[in-house]
């Protein structure tokens, strides 16, 4: 029952909202508007819980148009102040974005968290790999080349790793 579920939502224990979150993805496109709703509780795994739910579903019903009202929250999430956030919403975009995504993802690659700035990596790399012919090809690639130089390890290596993905697929 997804009104059932969706109170749930509101419970105090957050390992209940959670599970709430997990149970309604499987729900599908119904759930949407539920699971839109978790991303504003304050903690953070919840709304981690609920990225990662949007991208469940927009994964599984891509035909349905799903990703068209999960695209522009996940943009709004860029900027969220917890990294975990931002990291999340950066893969999801990575994933179910729309081809102009990339213009949103490539100051993330500029982000103070690492972890952030190695996501930005792979997800704005998606773009190329998916074909989705984003209009900011050259400057998707350019970003990726100067992440090369980048101060973490991680980052570099994500960039190494997806430039070498792009050449080996083209």
């Amino acid at each position: 029952d997804l009104g059932g579920l969706a109170r749930l939502l509101g419970d105090p224990d957050r390992f209940t909202r959670n599970k709430a979150i997990e149970d309604l993805a499987a729900a599908g496109d119904a759930a949407i508007p539920a699971v839109l709703a978790a991303l504003a509780d304050p903690d953070t795994t919840t709304r981690v819980a609920a990225l990662t739910a949007l991208q469940s579903i927009a994964q599984a019903r891509k035909t349905t148009g799903a990703e068209s009202a999960i695209v522009p929250v996940l943009r709004h999430l860029l900027v969220d102040q917890e990294p975990q956030v931002r990291m999340f919403a950066c893969r999801d975009l990575g994933i179910i974005g729309t081809p102009d995504v990339p213009t949103d993802l490539l100051p993330l690659l500029a982000d103070p968290d690492p972890t952030v700035r190695a996501e930005a990596v792979t997800a704005t790399a998606n773009f190329v790999w998916q074909g989705k012919n984003p209009t900011d090809r050259p400057a998707i690639v350019n970003a990726l080349l100067a992440a090369l130089d980048d101060r973490s390890p991680m980052v570099r290596s994500a960039s190494g790793r997806v430039l070498g993905d792009i050449r080996d697929r083209a």
